[in-house]
């Protein structure tokens, strides 16, 4: 008998402790945990090794925050699964991480149980390029970004 392999998920939060606590409680659960302080060091991390997904805080420090690095992310795998974890919870850059490919957006303090169902409906999802595109040509086109809609039950349920 086989066994799947375990998901790997990355946590990129500039508070050392959020990380932390979030990585026990994944591990707790299964998951491979891996967590990055900034933006740069995310980024590096995602390179070396692709994660399942990414829990990304929107405010980091130094040069790339959450939302630019969501764009960096998308340019380097546009079906990456972006869940985004974040006491930042202005409906603008909700909108904007929607319309960016993000599946979930959770704000801080957030309850377990909630971020472990988000967690499992997202490494579920299989997420395809096609919104990513759509929304970069909106974006480009000059009309207003929107999020688009899923013919996915997996995705309808994430975001």
């Amino acid at each position: 008998m086989t066994t799947a392999p375990l998901a790997r998920i990355l946590v990129i939060d500039d508070n050392s402790g959020v990380v932390d606590i979030l990585a026990a409680h994944l591990r707790r659960e299964g998951y491979q945990v891996s967590g990055a302080l900034t933006g740069e060091d995310g980024m590096k991390d995602l390179i070396l090794s692709p994660p399942d997904l990414v829990l990304l805080d929107i405010t980091l420090p130094g040069e790339t925050n959450g939302i630019e690095l969501l764009k960096r992310i998308r340019s380097i795998n546009p079906t990456g699964r972006v869940v985004v974890v974040t006491g930042n919870t202005d409906s603008a850059t909700a909108r904007e991480a929607f319309g960016l490919g993000a599946l979930a957006f959770i704000g801080k303090p957030f309850d377990f149980a909630e971020l472990k169902r988000v967690v499992a409906a997202a490494l579920r999802c299989r997420p395809t390029a096609r919104a990513w595109t759509t929304s970069v040509a909106r974006r480009t086109s000059g009309s207003t970004p929107r999020r688009e809609k899923s013919s996915s039950p997996t995705v309808r349920a994430i975001v």
